[in-house]
């Protein structure tokens, strides 16, 4: 172990598990059992203790920082009253948010008149700390936008006492799309050429962002797996389409694709040594399988000094994942668990009037849908933008469960929705 670990500081790591061998410590036997025999003693008073008082201080200490804007009308009462109003409102949608974060969309449909009752009626209750980023006031309406510190552990114990359950907003089954540059290539090497891995084996850039993700709690989906082939015959280019990026992910059951590339090239050598400078550059983009939508985006660099072809490239690439990675993570977690973007598709329309009916209704029947933007009419197909704290499965659910006697859903992805107009009402 000694001699692996200086081989590793003269940067001439043999092979990879020389790498995966750094980490561990070498200790004498007489040393673990000590260590081990002490720490279990103590653990042994302290752990109960420690564990109880974290969990209760951790979940009342959770917080979420939400952007909000509220509306107030102006009337004879005087602008002060309708700027407290637009204030209370926003502070009201600050509250919704976290609650989404917290709540499973399905049991937001359900207890939506509880969480009306218990949580949305008392908001300000549940805000540690706001700041005013804009207000605006016009002729009628007095517009306030706001950045809130919202106690979602707060909201948590009242849930607890109101009998409704929640849970941690879920994190997509995540498909990696990297094309990777060895040093001194001229082209890039990609899975998505052509059968299930297009001859290639996997790049250092998909393993390492993968075992990150892994280690984040993300379900992670093996795209040398046979069924991709299936969204894959006579392959893709490498600039694939979003059209082919989700007939891939389709055929993975994939929600969430990580598409980018990593380059990796060598930097001017010293002279009379027999180290490479290897210089990363990883560029990703992470976005929604099924509309594209972006939600998370970064690039990250790295440069390392190696005696081996073989290693060293592996451990530069990982030197720029472990920062992407973290970058990516965060952004993702963050925008996953907002008020997403619900793309809904209404054919069988007889006219305009019938496109503009169905917006009415959303915005007015279906709790959690916070906007509706009409995006287009064409032959007898309305198209529509949601802005919902709801999923599409759970949109839709409530379309069926009270539009019914209109529309009929006909198909749904995780935020999608296909209605046709039913003609006999």
């Amino acid at each position: 172990m000694e001699k692996i670990a200086a081989r590793c500081r003269l940067g001439a790591c043999r092979s990879v598990s020389d790498i995966a061998a750094l980490p561990r410590l070498s200790l004498s036997l007489f040393s673990v059992f000590s260590l081990l025999f002490v720490t279990s003693i103590l653990l042994s008073f302290v752990a109960p203790l420690v564990s109880t008082a974290s969990d209760a201080a951790d979940k009342a200490g959770e917080v979420r920082v939400v952007k909000a804007t509220g509306y107030g009308t102006v009337t004879d009462s005087g602008v002060v009253d309708a700027r407290n109003m637009a204030i209370a409102d926003a502070l009201r949608k600050a509250v919704e948010q976290a609650v989404g974060a917290v709540v499973s969309s399905e049991t937001m449909v359900e207890s939506y008149r509880v969480l009306k009752e218990t949580v949305y009626t008392r908001s300000d209750g549940f805000v540690r700390t706001y700041e005013i980023l804009n207000e605006l006031q016009g002729k009628n309406t007095y517009t306030v936008t706001l950045s809130a510190v919202v106690e979602t552990g707060a909201i948590m114990d009242d849930l607890d006492r109101t009998g409704v359950a929640y849970a941690r907003a879920g994190r997509p089954r995540v498909l990696f799309m990297l094309s990777e540059t060895p040093a001194g290539a001229d082209s890039p090497v990609y899975w998505w050429a052509g059968g299930a891995r297009g001859g290639q084996v996997e790049t250092y850039s998909e393993s390492a962002l993968r075992a990150a993700f892994l280690e984040s709690g993300f379900t992670v989906i093996d795209s040398a797996l046979p069924s991709v082939s299936a969204g894959n015959n006579g392959g893709y280019g490498l600039a694939i389409s979003d059209s082919g990026l989700s007939a891939i992910a389709a055929a993975l059951n994939a929600e969430l694709v990580i598409k980018g590339s990593a380059i990796v090239t060598l930097g001017p050598k010293t002279p009379g040594s027999p180290l490479e400078l290897y210089m990363v550059e990883i560029t990703a983009t992470a976005v929604r399988a099924d509309t594209a939508e972006v939600l998370a985006l970064s690039t990250s660099r790295a440069m390392l000094k190696h005696v081996s072809p073989t290693v060293g490239p592996g451990l530069a690439i990982k030197q720029a994942t472990d920062e992407l990675s973290e970058k990516l993570i965060s952004q993702i977690t963050t925008r996953w668990a907002e008020p997403g973007t619900v793309i809904l598709r209404l054919r069988g329309v007889a006219n305009y009037a019938e496109a503009v009916d169905l917006k009415w209704l959303l915005k007015r029947r279906i709790g959690g849908v916070k906007a509706v933007y009409q995006k287009g009419f064409d032959d007898g197909v309305a198209y529509f933008e949601l802005q919902s704290a709801l999923s599409a499965d759970s949109v839709a659910a409530e379309i069926s469960r009270l539009l019914s006697l209109s529309y009929k859903v006909t198909g749904t992805t995780e935020n999608t929705i296909d209605l046709i107009a039913v003609q006999d009402k």
